[in-house]
Formats: structure tokens, sequence, C-alpha cells
């Protein structure tokens, strides 16, 4: 799908996708839940970080982690696409419920349910949507 292309290429959508995954790893992290290796991956030691140089090597690896999908169209899309409601909220949004839980801030995966949300009620699908991150940075 075009926009996987656009969200690995664009420096701005790798970051907002570096952020949705790092505050996924670190609910689950806070709630005790183990992240199963993923096609043999194990995408909690790649894409976890709290210094700069691990930092950086995650944000180099999003490209390499979307490429391998990048012809698959999600199930959300999917849904979306046929007017359907998708699984935002068992997803994204149960990552900002175990947020508020364990007193983990959640903005880019709230931010996110709230964008597809309006996507669901009919707002474009935009890869302009990306901007309304950048207040979160």
């Amino acid at each position: 799908d075009v926009y996987k292309r656009q969200v690995a290429r664009e420096k701005s959508s790798r970051k907002v996708a570096q952020r949705i995954i790092k505050e996924c790893l670190d609910v689950a992290k806070a709630a005790g839940i183990v992240i199963e290796p993923v096609q043999g991956h194990r995408i909690d030691k790649l894409f976890d970080y709290r210094g700069p140089l691990k930092k950086a090597v995650s944000f180099a690896l999003i490209p390499v982690a979307m490429k391998k999908h990048g012809k698959l169209l999600s199930s959300m899309l999917q849904d979306i696409r046929q007017g359907k409601k998708c699984e935002i909220d068992f997803i994204n949004g149960t990552v900002c419920a175990y947020g508020e839980k364990y007193g983990l801030p959640t903005p880019f995966n709230r931010r996110t349910v709230e964008i597809v949300h309006e996507i669901e009620e009919g707002a474009p699908i935009d890869f302009g949507n990306i901007r309304r991150f950048e207040d979160l940075f």
C-alpha cells in the first residue's frame, strides 16, 4: 500500500511510528506483558530504547520491518475502506487504557485512536494527518 511505503520513507511518519511502538513497549513492560517474537524477531528488543544510540537503531529498523509487509493491506484499512468500524479501540485503545492504569502517558496512541475514529466517520484517509502529531514531540 502506498501509505506504508510513505510511512517508511518519510522522517516525520517514522518518528510517529517509533513513538507509537515505544509507548506500546513501555506499557507492556509496566503491565508485565511479555511480547512474543514476530516472525522470529524480538520486537521488544529491536524497537525498545533508552538512549540515543538504541533510538537511532530502532528508527533505522522501521523501514526494514515495514518493507517485508509493504504489499499487505491491514485489516483496519480494509474495514475502513469497506465502511466498517475497525479494531482501533481493541489495539491502540487498549494500549491507552493500560497506560492510564499504570500511569504511563500514551499521547501518540491516543491521537492515533482519535484520527482513526474521525476517518471511520468519513474524514479523508490522507497522509497529511501525520502533521496532527507534531504538537506531541
